[in-house]
């Protein structure tokens, strides 16, 4: 049996939460939606799920943007997906 991907989206505007769920979904990803930097960070060093992809908002509330969080995630994970 083949896992399903499962992508970690950090998104705060909960209109674009659903759309992301919503295109992810028809793609047969499995998802997790956090509202926070810190809250990605947090799913990704609890390790309890092998992420296959992470989509952030660059233009994130709070003191997290979403370039940060995507080094953030490479230096807890260095083998984590990238898309350069």
């Amino acid at each position: 049996m083949e896992s399903v991907p499962v992508v970690l989206v950090v998104e705060h505007e909960e209109p674009l939460q659903e759309i992301v769920h919503d295109a992810l979904n028809e793609g047969d990803f499995d998802l997790t939606t956090v509202a926070s930097g810190r809250e990605a960070i947090a799913m990704i060093e609890s390790g309890v799920v092998k992420y296959s992809a992470l989509v952030a908002d660059v233009n994130l509330k709070g003191p997290m943007k979403g370039w940060e969080i995507a080094r953030l995630v490479r230096q807890i994970d260095p083998h984590f997906p990238s898309s350069t």
